[in-house]
């Protein structure tokens, strides 16, 4: 199970803070549905499977929760509150439930260290979760192969930091996007977009998580 949590934590690290795109009138509390899917599943591990799911983004001045369901099931929580810096990794597999708590991670000052991106904008468009999003590409350096990300200017909202990490630059909010795995495209999109009410209780951990610190 150890293993399984390690995999996870590299998979989704530093996943859980977020911050505005572009313009200050950043919407102050919302939700986020994503679902992520590889392109071609003929060739998938076992392994390959804890990126497939549905994933939630919930955010409310300056806490935050990110939800992922593995097809497996298996549910991994991550929750940032961006005043106190308290981090905390829920963790439900199996009917086994744990929170990973770092009482004290600024991951505010681990994100600050943004490289700038060269995207190719394209006039390909594309309607998602009902927004007119618009095509660009982009290729890393160490990538043979130009990845490609949908995006609206409609949206200005948080980002999850690998998200922001990838996108900060990005004339709009990513809607979707593809990136490698092991080699294999991945692509994750947007399902759905709520700027309601989020209710403030969703940011504590419930009580029948075993807590364990880490430091």
């Amino acid at each position: 199970m150890k293993i399984f949590f390690k995999i996870f934590l590299t998979a989704l690290s530093l996943i859980a803070v977020f911050s505005c795109t572009n313009t200050p009138d950043c919407a102050t509390e919302g939700v986020i549905h994503y679902s992520a899917k590889f392109n071609d599943s003929t060739t998938l591990t076992q392994m390959d499977s804890m990126y497939i799911g549905e994933s939630i983004f919930s955010y409310k001045t300056g806490k935050s929760r990110y939800d992922f369901i593995s097809i497996r099931k298996d549910t991994i929580i991550i929750m940032y509150n961006e005043k106190t810096h308290k981090y905390a990794v829920l963790v439900d597999r199996e009917g086994q439930r744990t929170a990973f708590v770092n009482p004290n991670l600024n991951l505010d000052s681990m994100n600050h260290k943004r490289a700038y991106h060269k995207f190719e904008y394209l006039n390909d468009t594309k309607i998602i979760a009902d927004f007119k999003c618009k095509k660009a590409l982009i290729l890393n350096k160490n990538e043979k192969t130009k990845r490609y990300v949908y995006y609206t200017p409609e949206i200005n909202a948080p980002l999850v930091s690998h998200l922001e990490l990838a996108y900060f630059d990005l004339d709009g909010y990513p809607m979707e996007f593809s990136q490698l795995v092991d080699g294999k495209e991945l692509i994750t999109t947007v399902k759905k977009v709520s700027f309601k009410y989020v209710d403030e209780n969703i940011f504590t951990i419930p009580d029948d998580y075993k807590i364990e610190y880490t430091r």
